[in-house]
Protein backbone atom coordinates (compact mmCIF):
# COMPACT_ATOMS: atom_id res chain seq x y z
CA UNK A 1 0.00 0.00 0.00
CA UNK A 2 1.13 3.26 -0.89
CA UNK A 3 2.83 5.38 2.32
CA UNK A 4 1.36 8.48 4.03
CA UNK A 5 2.16 10.70 6.73
CA UNK A 6 -0.14 12.09 8.73
CA UNK A 7 1.72 13.91 11.73
CA UNK A 8 3.12 10.35 12.71
CA UNK A 9 6.68 8.71 12.78
CA UNK A 10 6.91 7.24 9.56
CA UNK A 11 9.60 4.56 10.65
CA UNK A 12 6.91 3.13 13.42
CA UNK A 13 4.63 3.05 10.93
CA UNK A 14 6.21 1.02 8.23
CA UNK A 15 7.19 -1.49 10.81
CA UNK A 16 3.89 -1.74 12.47
CA UNK A 17 2.46 -2.26 8.89
CA UNK A 18 4.90 -5.46 9.27
CA UNK A 19 2.87 -7.13 11.72
CA UNK A 20 0.55 -8.68 9.55
CA UNK A 21 0.05 -12.32 9.50
CA UNK A 22 2.06 -13.83 6.75
CA UNK A 23 0.77 -14.83 3.69
CA UNK A 24 -1.43 -18.07 2.95
CA UNK A 25 -0.72 -19.34 0.02
CA UNK A 26 -3.72 -20.64 -2.09
CA UNK A 27 -2.75 -24.04 -2.75
CA UNK A 28 -4.51 -27.25 -4.56
CA UNK A 29 -4.99 -30.59 -2.73
CA UNK A 30 -5.91 -33.48 -5.30
CA UNK A 31 -3.32 -35.44 -3.47
CA UNK A 32 -4.85 -35.43 -0.29
CA UNK A 33 -6.26 -38.58 0.20
CA UNK A 34 -4.90 -41.82 -0.54
CA UNK A 35 -6.40 -44.61 -2.72
CA UNK A 36 -6.40 -45.71 -6.37
CA UNK A 37 -9.00 -42.68 -7.17
CA UNK A 38 -7.63 -40.83 -10.00
CA UNK A 39 -10.46 -38.93 -12.11
CA UNK A 40 -11.88 -36.12 -9.05
CA UNK A 41 -15.08 -34.77 -8.59
CA UNK A 42 -15.64 -31.23 -9.09
CA UNK A 43 -16.71 -29.09 -6.30
CA UNK A 44 -17.97 -26.02 -7.79
CA UNK A 45 -18.41 -22.48 -5.30
CA UNK A 46 -19.91 -19.26 -6.99
CA UNK A 47 -20.14 -17.28 -3.61
CA UNK A 48 -20.99 -17.74 0.27
CA UNK A 49 -23.28 -15.79 1.83
CA UNK A 50 -22.80 -14.17 5.13
CA UNK A 51 -26.01 -13.56 7.65
CA UNK A 52 -26.25 -11.94 10.93
CA UNK A 53 -28.43 -10.36 13.67
CA UNK A 54 -28.52 -6.85 12.99
CA UNK A 55 -29.49 -5.88 16.15
CA UNK A 56 -26.97 -7.83 18.10
CA UNK A 57 -24.58 -8.47 14.98
CA UNK A 58 -24.48 -5.19 13.24
CA UNK A 59 -24.45 -4.91 9.72
CA UNK A 60 -24.04 -8.72 7.59
CA UNK A 61 -22.17 -6.33 4.88
CA UNK A 62 -19.09 -8.75 3.53
CA UNK A 63 -16.37 -8.82 1.46
CA UNK A 64 -16.20 -12.88 1.45
CA UNK A 65 -13.28 -13.54 -1.79
CA UNK A 66 -11.98 -16.93 -1.19
CA UNK A 67 -13.02 -19.93 0.56
CA UNK A 68 -10.95 -22.63 1.96
CA UNK A 69 -12.39 -26.27 1.39
CA UNK A 70 -11.62 -29.18 4.50
CA UNK A 71 -12.91 -32.55 3.32
CA UNK A 72 -13.06 -34.86 6.04
CA UNK A 73 -11.25 -32.52 8.17
CA UNK A 74 -8.30 -32.37 5.92
CA UNK A 75 -7.42 -28.89 4.18
CA UNK A 76 -8.00 -29.22 0.28
CA UNK A 77 -6.70 -25.77 -0.44
CA UNK A 78 -7.37 -21.85 -0.42
CA UNK A 79 -9.52 -20.92 -3.63
CA UNK A 80 -10.31 -17.34 -5.35
CA UNK A 81 -14.30 -17.30 -5.95
CA UNK A 82 -16.08 -18.17 -7.96
CA UNK A 83 -13.97 -21.65 -8.18
CA UNK A 84 -13.78 -25.32 -9.42
CA UNK A 85 -12.35 -27.27 -7.67
CA UNK A 86 -10.67 -30.64 -8.01
CA UNK A 87 -11.16 -33.02 -5.46
CA UNK A 88 -9.90 -36.88 -5.07
CA UNK A 89 -13.12 -38.13 -3.11
CA UNK A 90 -16.31 -40.21 -3.87
CA UNK A 91 -18.77 -40.98 -2.34
CA UNK A 92 -20.72 -39.32 0.97
CA UNK A 93 -17.75 -37.40 3.24
CA UNK A 94 -17.64 -33.99 5.42
CA UNK A 95 -17.45 -30.97 3.97
CA UNK A 96 -16.34 -27.38 5.23
CA UNK A 97 -15.94 -24.32 3.45
CA UNK A 98 -14.86 -21.49 5.22
CA UNK A 99 -15.27 -17.81 3.82
CA UNK A 100 -12.25 -16.38 3.51
CA UNK A 101 -11.19 -12.59 3.60
CA UNK A 102 -8.19 -10.39 2.59
CA UNK A 103 -6.45 -9.46 5.78
CA UNK A 104 -5.83 -5.51 6.15
CA UNK A 105 -6.85 -5.28 2.59
CA UNK A 106 -3.93 -6.89 0.94
CA UNK A 107 -4.50 -9.58 -1.34
CA UNK A 108 -1.39 -11.56 -0.38
CA UNK A 109 -2.82 -12.08 2.76
CA UNK A 110 -5.69 -13.99 2.29
CA UNK A 111 -6.90 -16.49 5.33
CA UNK A 112 -10.41 -17.75 6.79
CA UNK A 113 -12.28 -15.06 9.01
CA UNK A 114 -11.41 -16.70 12.78
CA UNK A 115 -14.91 -14.68 14.00
CA UNK A 116 -17.19 -16.52 11.42
CA UNK A 117 -18.46 -20.27 11.72
CA UNK A 118 -17.57 -22.75 8.53
CA UNK A 119 -20.22 -23.61 5.77
CA UNK A 120 -20.55 -27.38 6.90
CA UNK A 121 -22.32 -30.03 5.14
CA UNK A 122 -22.23 -33.32 7.19
CA UNK A 123 -22.82 -36.02 4.21
CA UNK A 124 -21.67 -34.56 0.85
CA UNK A 125 -21.95 -36.63 -1.97
CA UNK A 126 -18.89 -36.55 -4.37
CA UNK A 127 -19.15 -37.90 -7.59
CA UNK A 128 -16.17 -38.54 -10.02
CA UNK A 129 -15.63 -36.41 -13.26
CA UNK A 130 -18.97 -34.73 -12.28
CA UNK A 131 -19.41 -30.54 -11.31
CA UNK A 132 -21.33 -30.33 -7.77
CA UNK A 133 -21.94 -27.06 -6.27
CA UNK A 134 -22.20 -26.47 -3.07
CA UNK A 135 -23.54 -22.93 -1.40
CA UNK A 136 -24.17 -22.08 2.10
CA UNK A 137 -24.10 -18.90 4.66
CA UNK A 138 -21.81 -18.08 7.19
CA UNK A 139 -22.84 -16.45 10.38
CA UNK A 140 -20.33 -15.43 13.43
CA UNK A 141 -19.84 -17.74 15.96
CA UNK A 142 -21.75 -17.83 19.03
CA UNK A 143 -18.95 -16.71 21.53
CA UNK A 144 -17.63 -13.89 19.11
CA UNK A 145 -18.27 -10.88 20.91
CA UNK A 146 -18.50 -7.46 19.71
CA UNK A 147 -16.76 -4.94 21.91
CA UNK A 148 -17.57 -1.91 19.54
CA UNK A 149 -20.42 -0.76 16.94
CA UNK A 150 -20.89 2.10 15.47
CA UNK A 151 -23.59 2.29 12.33
CA UNK A 152 -24.54 5.87 12.37
CA UNK A 153 -27.91 5.30 12.38
CA UNK A 154 -28.31 6.85 15.97
CA UNK A 155 -27.54 11.13 16.36
CA UNK A 156 -25.27 9.49 19.59
CA UNK A 157 -22.06 8.20 18.58
CA UNK A 158 -19.77 6.18 19.77
CA UNK A 159 -16.81 7.64 17.57
CA UNK A 160 -15.67 11.07 18.18
CA UNK A 161 -12.89 13.97 17.49
CA UNK A 162 -9.91 14.05 19.63
CA UNK A 163 -8.23 17.20 20.97
CA UNK A 164 -6.19 17.43 18.97
CA UNK A 165 -8.25 16.89 15.57
CA UNK A 166 -9.28 20.22 13.63
CA UNK A 167 -12.55 18.28 12.56
CA UNK A 168 -14.45 15.87 13.28
CA UNK A 169 -17.59 13.09 11.86
CA UNK A 170 -21.10 14.00 11.21
CA UNK A 171 -24.29 11.84 9.38
CA UNK A 172 -25.02 12.20 6.85
CA UNK A 173 -27.82 14.42 5.73
CA UNK A 174 -30.22 13.38 4.84
CA UNK A 175 -31.80 10.28 5.40
CA UNK A 176 -30.16 7.91 2.71
CA UNK A 177 -28.16 10.68 1.18
CA UNK A 178 -26.95 9.84 -2.31
CA UNK A 179 -23.25 9.09 -0.77
CA UNK A 180 -24.25 7.47 2.23
CA UNK A 181 -23.82 3.51 2.93
CA UNK A 182 -27.85 2.31 2.14
CA UNK A 183 -28.93 -1.25 2.58
CA UNK A 184 -32.00 -2.71 4.31
CA UNK A 185 -30.83 -1.19 7.71
CA UNK A 186 -28.68 1.85 6.81
CA UNK A 187 -29.97 4.88 5.66
CA UNK A 188 -26.60 7.53 7.74
CA UNK A 189 -23.39 7.24 7.17
CA UNK A 190 -20.32 9.41 9.16
CA UNK A 191 -18.70 11.96 7.25
CA UNK A 192 -15.50 13.64 7.45
CA UNK A 193 -14.93 17.49 5.97
CA UNK A 194 -11.39 18.18 5.32
CA UNK A 195 -10.17 21.51 3.82
CA UNK A 196 -7.20 23.94 4.34
CA UNK A 197 -8.80 25.26 7.29
CA UNK A 198 -9.09 21.65 8.71
CA UNK A 199 -6.05 20.01 7.54
CA UNK A 200 -6.02 16.94 10.25
CA UNK A 201 -8.68 14.54 11.20
CA UNK A 202 -8.02 12.04 14.03
CA UNK A 203 -11.38 10.03 15.56
CA UNK A 204 -11.37 7.93 18.55
CA UNK A 205 -13.47 5.30 19.96
CA UNK A 206 -15.97 6.40 22.62
CA UNK A 207 -16.81 2.97 24.63
CA UNK A 208 -18.31 5.49 27.11
CA UNK A 209 -16.19 4.64 29.56
CA UNK A 210 -13.31 6.53 28.88
CA UNK A 211 -10.71 3.45 29.63
CA UNK A 212 -10.58 2.09 26.08
CA UNK A 213 -10.99 -1.85 25.45
CA UNK A 214 -9.74 -4.94 27.35
CA UNK A 215 -8.34 -8.09 25.09
CA UNK A 216 -6.83 -10.87 26.20
CA UNK A 217 -3.67 -11.97 24.40
CA UNK A 218 -4.21 -14.43 22.16
CA UNK A 219 -7.71 -13.96 20.78
CA UNK A 220 -8.20 -13.24 17.34
CA UNK A 221 -9.54 -9.33 17.40
CA UNK A 222 -10.48 -7.62 13.92
CA UNK A 223 -11.75 -4.26 12.99
CA UNK A 224 -14.58 -4.54 10.60
CA UNK A 225 -15.41 -1.31 8.43
CA UNK A 226 -16.98 0.29 5.10
CA UNK A 227 -15.20 3.10 4.24
CA UNK A 228 -14.99 5.83 1.02
CA UNK A 229 -12.71 8.31 0.80
CA UNK A 230 -10.98 10.53 -1.54
CA UNK A 231 -7.44 10.49 0.51
CA UNK A 232 -5.69 7.71 2.27
CA UNK A 233 -6.23 7.62 6.27
CA UNK A 234 -4.45 5.51 8.91
CA UNK A 235 -5.82 3.15 11.56
CA UNK A 236 -4.39 2.22 14.42
CA UNK A 237 -4.72 2.18 18.27
CA UNK A 238 -3.49 4.42 21.40
CA UNK A 239 -2.11 1.82 24.40
CA UNK A 240 -2.51 2.63 27.76
CA UNK A 241 0.73 0.76 29.53
CA UNK A 242 0.92 -0.66 33.02
CA UNK A 243 3.58 2.30 33.66
CA UNK A 244 0.60 4.96 33.18
CA UNK A 245 2.06 5.78 29.72
CA UNK A 246 0.39 6.06 26.36
CA UNK A 247 1.60 4.57 23.40
CA UNK A 248 0.61 5.40 19.79
CA UNK A 249 0.62 2.76 17.21
CA UNK A 250 -0.31 3.38 13.74
CA UNK A 251 -0.79 0.16 12.05
CA UNK A 252 -2.20 0.26 9.00
CA UNK A 253 -2.55 3.21 5.39
CA UNK A 254 -5.97 2.58 4.04
CA UNK A 255 -6.04 3.83 0.55
CA UNK A 256 -8.33 6.08 -1.48
CA UNK A 257 -11.32 4.56 -3.14
CA UNK A 258 -14.23 6.27 -4.97
CA UNK A 259 -16.85 3.29 -4.16
CA UNK A 260 -18.24 1.92 -0.75
CA UNK A 261 -15.51 -1.02 0.60
CA UNK A 262 -15.30 -3.28 3.12
CA UNK A 263 -12.00 -4.01 4.73
CA UNK A 264 -10.79 -6.44 7.94
CA UNK A 265 -8.61 -4.85 10.08
CA UNK A 266 -6.40 -7.74 11.55
CA UNK A 267 -5.28 -6.09 15.29
CA UNK A 268 -4.22 -9.84 16.76
CA UNK A 269 -0.32 -9.31 16.15
CA UNK A 270 -0.75 -5.88 18.32
CA UNK A 271 -2.27 -7.40 21.20
CA UNK A 272 -0.35 -10.57 20.89
CA UNK A 273 2.91 -8.50 20.93
CA UNK A 274 1.99 -5.90 23.45
CA UNK A 275 2.70 -7.78 27.33
CA UNK A 276 2.34 -4.60 29.09
CA UNK A 277 -1.06 -3.13 27.82
CA UNK A 278 -3.92 -2.28 30.12
CA UNK A 279 -6.42 -1.17 27.60
CA UNK A 280 -6.85 -0.07 23.73
CA UNK A 281 -8.61 2.98 22.34
CA UNK A 282 -8.94 2.87 18.61
CA UNK A 283 -8.26 5.88 16.00
CA UNK A 284 -9.06 6.49 12.80
CA UNK A 285 -6.67 9.33 11.46
CA UNK A 286 -5.37 11.43 8.05
CA UNK A 287 -3.82 14.72 7.13
CA UNK A 288 -4.83 16.82 3.85
CA UNK A 289 -2.45 16.44 1.67
CA UNK A 290 -0.48 19.53 0.19
CA UNK A 291 -1.53 19.23 -3.55
CA UNK A 292 -5.41 18.62 -2.21
CA UNK A 293 -7.87 21.50 -1.54
CA UNK A 294 -10.49 19.67 0.36
CA UNK A 295 -11.22 15.94 0.96
CA UNK A 296 -14.30 13.64 2.41
CA UNK A 297 -13.99 10.54 4.68
CA UNK A 298 -17.02 8.49 5.05
CA UNK A 299 -17.14 5.62 7.17
CA UNK A 300 -19.76 2.87 8.25
CA UNK A 301 -20.57 -0.31 9.97
CA UNK A 302 -17.25 -0.30 12.52
CA UNK A 303 -16.97 -3.57 14.42
CA UNK A 304 -14.71 -4.46 16.90
CA UNK A 305 -15.29 -8.19 17.08
CA UNK A 306 -13.07 -10.60 19.23
CA UNK A 307 -13.24 -14.24 19.74
CA UNK A 308 -11.45 -16.91 22.08
CA UNK A 309 -8.77 -18.39 20.33
CA UNK A 310 -9.82 -22.50 21.59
Amino acid sequence: MKLFHPKIVLKRLNHWICCVLPLMLMVSGCDKFEGQQTVPSYLKIDSIGFVTDNDLQGTNSQKITDVWVYVDDDLIGGFEMPATIPVLAEGIHKLEIRAGILLNGISDTRAPNPCWQPVSFNSFSFIPDSVISAFGNSTYYDNAEFVWMENFEDASLAIIKSQNSDTGVVRTQPANAPDAFIDEFSQYSGVSYMDESRPYLQLVSDNGSGQGFVFDRGDFIFLELNYKSNISFVVGVYINLMDNTVEERPYLIITPTDDWNKIYVNFTPIVNETTNALAYTVYIEAQLPDDTGSATILLDNIKLVTRPNL
